[in-house]
């Protein structure tokens, strides 16, 4: 099974190309390889009571990642990968109007990366539960288009 098959079949990937906000994920190893002219988007989407659509995803390492976090809930979230030092503050909704943060950085590691919103577990939101998924940093860089 090749790696763009493997992420077909149950992660979301797509690849584009832009840069927004960037955090540095500098985990070096024998992973890590050089950076390409492209750039992998994902989109996750915080729906009421904080349920998440696409929580879990597979990316290339070395490769620049923009991630788009819609906020539908009126509550703030954190997007954290605490193995590649990234952390964003996802902002609420205002009115009925969902909030866009982008998120991005570029992973110089491979492997399985949990991801969680720091603030979830703490009950702020008037209840505590748990918010994430993995970053599955997998795929060949060379099988990007």
């Amino acid at each position: 099974m090749s790696p763009l098959r493997f992420a077909a079949a149950g992660f979301a990937v797509v690849i584009g190309a832009s840069t927004v906000v960037s955090a540095s994920a500098a985990v070096s190893g024998p992973a890590a390889r050089p950076a390409s002219a492209h750039t992998q988007h994902v989109s996750i989407t915080i729906r009421g009571g904080d349920r998440i659509l696409e929580s879990n995803f597979a990316l290339a390492p070395g490769v620049p990642v923009q991630i788009t976090v819609t906020n539908f809930t009126h509550e703030f979230h954190t997007f954290t990968i605490p193995g590649l030092n990234v952390s964003a503050l996802i902002l609420p909704s205002v009115g009925h109007t969902p909030k866009a943060t982008i998120v991005a950085f570029t992973a110089h590691a491979s492997g399985p990366f949990r991801w969680h919103c720091a603030i979830c577990p703490s009950g702020a939101h008037g209840r505590r539960h748990a918010m994430g998924g993995t970053v599955y940093l997998i795929i060949d860089p060379s099988a990007l288009p």
